[in-house]
Formats: structure tokens, C-alpha cells, sequence
């Protein structure tokens, strides 16, 4: 028979996410597609809080197999993007690696970070040391890009840390943060990085002892202790 209204009693104490898809995430979280508003009454009306608790039960298993699949490929992290939590691709995935590779990597990409995703081609991301791959990928084709990504991507994650130390040191910060993509690119981050090493000598006086966050916005977080830059500062 089918539900009318909404089963609040079941929603009482839940918390609710967007995402690109409807379903709960692994934290049991309910997440509504923030482009398609029509969908959120099925999804409500068919929410369970027991639901809820199987899948933060199958995530904390799922953790469990990311941690031996990145044991095996010699990274340090492998994990998926929020909406892919619960997909069965995913899941299928994860089996496939841990069915088909049988001994760890010699590879060293110890610091190199692993995130499978929704998108059609995979991707270096030199800012946070991570290798995005398709989750339609196989375990062969994942193994190419690790290799044909990998020492490129660490090599630029090691220069965009270098650079970052540097700033925070010449210009006397508590520390010195930034947004990951797909909130702010490589490209906007180098961007803005230099333009702090050429204009630094005006900032010192302002910025000493202060934890410093590049982003696409300004602004104070809730603590008043973080101080939000926007990437292009100087150019509006």
C-alpha cells in the first residue's frame, strides 16, 4: 500500500544531504538529488531508519576493503565520492580488486590518494596527491592510470606543498590552507600562490599568526580564527 504524507517519525532525528543522487549515505545520512526536486517525496516517503542503520553497517565493511585495496595497490588511501557510497558498481569494484590482485605493488605511491568517481576519464589532481578514475573502470584500467598518473601527479602534489610551506613561512602564518578541487582548480590554487610570493612584503604586518584558507569566497569561519581569501584576489 502505498505512503501518505510524510513518515516523520522516521525522519525525527535524521540528517538530511544533497548529492547528485537520492539514497543514504554511508554515515546513514539521507541524501536528496539537489537537481531533482520531484524525486524528494518517493525518497522521503521510502526512508527507514533502519535502512539507515544496515548502511552505516555495510560502510563501516566497505572502509574494510578500501584499506586492504589500497594495501595492495601501495597507496595511501583509496575511497570513493559520497554519491558512489552505495552503488553497487562501486561495490562490485572494490570485489573485483581484491579477487584479481593477488600480491601488493612495488610501486612507491605511498602518498598518493585514490578516488573513484562518476566522471568518463580520469584525472590528476596535483593539489591533494589524487588520482580520480572512473568507477566503469576495470582493475586492469585502473592499474594503467595509477602507473601512468601516478609519479607525474605526486611529483606536482610535492611542488604545491613546497610552495605552500614557503608562504606560510614568509609570510609568518599560523597556517595556511586551501579548497580542493572541484571547489578551486590546480590551476586557480598555483594562480594565487604566486601572486602571495610577489605581493608578500605588503601583507606581512596584517597576516602574522593567521591561519590563512584560500577559497572562492572571503570570509571569518564560525570560531573567528580562519581567515578566507579568494583565489583571485587581486584581480577583481
Amino acid at each position: 500500500m502505498k505512503k501518505e504524507g510524510l513518515p516523520l517519525s522516521e525522519l525525527v532525528g535524521s540528517t538530511i544531504v544533497f548529492g547528485k543522487r537520492n539514497g543514504i549515505d554511508s554515515k546513514g545520512r539521507l541524501v536528496l538529488n539537489s537537481k531533482d526536486m520531484s524525486s524528494w517525496l518517493s525518497t522521503l516517503q521510502s526512508y527507514s531508519s533502519q535502512n539507515s542503520s544496515l548502511y552505516i553497517k555495510n560502510g563501516k565493511a566497505r572502509a574494510q576493503k578500501e584499506q586492504e585495496v589500497a594495501q595492495l595497490l601501495g597507496v595511501s588511501k583509496f575511497y570513493c565520492e559520497p554519491d558512489l557510497e552505495n552503488c553497487y558498481s562501486y561495490d562490485e569494484l572494490l570485489k573485483n580488486i581484491l579477487k584479481q590482485l593477488t600480491q601488493q605493488s612495488q610501486n612507491d605511491f605511498s602518498n598518493l590518494k585514490i578516488r573513484i568517481c562518476d566522471n568518463e576519464q580520469p584525472e590528476g589532481e596535483p593539489s591533494t596527491g589524487t588520482i580520480t578514475i572512473p568507477v566503469k573502470y576495470s582493475t586492469h584500467h585502473l592499474l594503467q592510470v595509477i602507473n601512468q598518473y601516478g609519479k607525474e601527479t605526486l611529483k606536482q602534489f610535492g611542488n604545491f606543498k613546497y610552495a605552500v610551506e614557503q608562504l606560510k613561512n614568509v609570510l609568518s602564518l599560523s597556517s595556511l590552507t586551501y579548497q580542493v578541487p572541484p571547489e578551486l582548480s590546480a590551476d586557480q590554487l598555483w594562480e594565487c600562490l604566486e601572486r602571495l610570493a610577489k605581493t608578500h612584503r605588503l601583507y606581512i604586518p596584517y597576516l602574522r599568526g593567521v591561519k590563512l584558507h584560500i577559497s572562492n569566497d572571503y570570509g571569518l569561519n564560525e570560531e573567528y580564527n580562519v581567515l578566507s581569501i579568494k583565489w583571485d584576489y587581486l584581480i577583481d
